[in-house]
């Protein structure tokens, strides 16, 4: 349990995933794509026993192949980088550099044990970052209908960003 005012936090292995496991828990839990996945991974990694965190830590691996395969692949088609009337192929770029940085920090806070005071803020500093990027990407996507025939897999690759971005949120 945290102790309020001491600025010290425990890790509180013994309570369940949704019990206050930092001060900025509550002002942003669950509320971006990006920060969404981390948190979710490193609320469920502290259900594992930390022998099998190496199995979660392959698990994590193959879930943002999976979730970058997508985006890299419509980054890299030709027809992406045709004229479209919103930047939805720089706000990809950033998606994609977001995804890296949700990567570290999963891995960060999936094998740091307890984790420091210090990268819980840059996380959730990030989080807030990550919430400014879905917006921008349902902003833009929602703005840029034209593209669907200019740039299709750009454009409904975006749209699915921005649902899932506005179901993080929730």
């Amino acid at each position: 349990m945290e102790i309020s005012g001491g600025g010290k936090s425990a890790d509180n292995e013994g309570e369940p995933a949704g019990a206050g496991t930092s001060r900025y828990h509550g002002l942003l839990d669950y509320r971006m794509l990006h920060y969404c996945i981390a948190h979710l991974a490193y609320h469920f990694s502290r259900q594992l026993p930390k022998r099998s965190r190496a199995k979660f830590e392959i698990l994590v691996i193959m879930l943002v192949t999976i979730i970058l395969f997508p985006q890299i692949f419509v980054l890299l088609r030709p027809k992406s980088s045709r004229y479209c009337g919103q930047p939805l192929l720089v706000n990809l770029t950033s998606f994609i550099i977001f995804t890296f940085i949700m990567t570290g920090f999963t891995i960060v806070l999936t094998l740091m044990d307890p984790v420091s005071h210090e990268v819980k803020v840059a996380f959730h500093v990030y989080g807030v970052g990550s919430f400014a990027q879905g917006i921008i990407t349902t902003a833009f996507t929602v703005t840029a209908p034209q593209c669907a025939n200019t740039t299709p897999e750009l454009y409904y690759l975006s749209l699915l960003l921005s649902v899932l971005s506005v179901l993080a949120t929730g």
